[in-house]
């Protein structure tokens, strides 16, 4: 299929899109394309992955990406695209849907670093750190615990805080015992 001709190519957007853009109505961003809303750069990157679709016919799913808003923010967004097909097949348009993930990322973003920064603290400290769960399986030692409690620090993956890693298949991790696998 040849690329759509950006003259005549109408794009019809949502009311959520039409408000990023500064309009009341989405009726007022009928006719417009990428090219007339975003930097030349952004408009040409976002053409180009609607010819990515259009030429195989694939969609695009969950495709994230970031850009700058009028105001200069940076936001997330999470896009899907399908090619649209008439009765006899032909490729004729897109359709998509984007979604805001700026507050998910931002989330995600400050979880990873609270965690950063409790797996350095509890490295550092100078005692020992041990969290056992209600059964009584050790869910988390330091290295210091591990030193000064062999016996009951045998989990080797421990050192991982057990939440990266998890124990084989009928495998316990418990305070007298640890049958995990590396």
């Amino acid at each position: 299929m040849p690329p759509i001709d950006l003259d005549r190519a109408p794009t019809d957007f949502g009311l959520n899109v039409a408000r990023n853009h500064g309009r009341t109505k989405s009726s007022e961003m009928v006719g417009l394309t990428d090219f007339d809303l975003y930097p030349r750069g952004m408009a040409q990157a976002f053409f180009d992955r609607e010819q990515e679709i259009m030429t195989p016919g694939e969609p695009m799913v969950d495709f994230e990406e970031p850009f700058v808003i009028e105001d200069g923010r940076e936001r997330w967004f999470l896009t899907s695209k399908v090619p649209l097909r008439n009765r006899h097949g032909d490729l004729i348009g897109l359709a998509g849907v984007t979604r805001d993930v700026t507050e998910k990322k931002r989330l995600v973003r400050e979880t990873l670093d609270s965690k950063n920064v409790l797996s350095q603290a509890m490295a550092e400290m100078s005692d020992g750190l041990a969290m056992f769960n209600p059964e009584g399986r050790l869910v988390f030692c330091n290295d210091q615990y591990r030193a000064a409690f062999p016996r009951s620090a045998l989990c080797q993956t421990a050192r991982r805080q057990h939440f990266g890693y998890r124990a084989g298949r009928g495998a316990e991790c418990r305070k007298d015992r640890c049958q995990c696998r590396r």
